[in-house]
């Protein structure tokens, strides 16, 4: 795995009190990053232009996709299944599932996910990833120091890995993007 940036915990955010259980079916939340560098601390996770969940470098992490609408929610009919709202001013109106790709063996980028659909027998993950292995089974929130966390069952740890990127049209920056490495 290339360039481990560092260690961290995705936290959760409740609207309504930081250190509750799990939010109920329905009820938004963010998540939000804890450890990491001056760039990842305390920086929520955001659902941008690009699948892979993560924080980005200002000025794409200076706030201005916001936690208005809050990002996350857990599906009313799938207590299990996180689902993931657009952020302001993009992408468009659509919404994922949060998932887990693999990325390499033992390795998982934090990403968002259409499930298949007539027409489409394959998760819609991103260009060119149809044959990924795609997991939203096992993603689940512990309670961790008087605090929620976001965990994945087994063993393992979440680091952010710096990557370059771009939206198609010429412009491109540097990303942290999230990553659960088993074992």
């Amino acid at each position: 795995m290339r360039n481990f940036l560092s260690l961290l915990t995705l936290i959760i955010s409740l609207s309504s009190c930081a250190t509750c259980a799990a939010p109920a079916p329905g009820v938004p939340f963010n998540l939000k990053v804890l450890g990491g560098n001056a760039i990842s601390q305390n920086v929520l996770l955001r659902d941008n232009n690009t699948y892979f969940l993560g924080v980005s470098k200002p000025p794409y992490a200076d706030g201005i996709y916001g936690d208005n609408p809050l990002v996350f929610s857990i599906s009313t009919q799938n207590a299990t299944e996180i689902i993931i709202s657009p952020t302001a001013p993009h992408p468009g109106p659509i919404s994922g599932r949060l998932a887990l790709v693999e990325n390499a063996p033992n390795d998982w980028v934090l990403s968002k996910a259409f499930p298949p659909v007539e027409g489409r027998p394959y998760w819609n993950i991103g260009k060119d990833s149809e044959s990924a292995i795609v997991t939203t089974q096992g993603l689940g929130f512990a309670e961790r120091d008087g605090r929620t966390v976001l965990v994945w069952s087994g063993r393992g740890r979440w680091v952010i890995i710096e990557t370059h990127t771009g939206d198609g049209n010429g412009k491109s920056w540097d990303r942290w993007i999230v990553v659960w490495i088993r074992g």
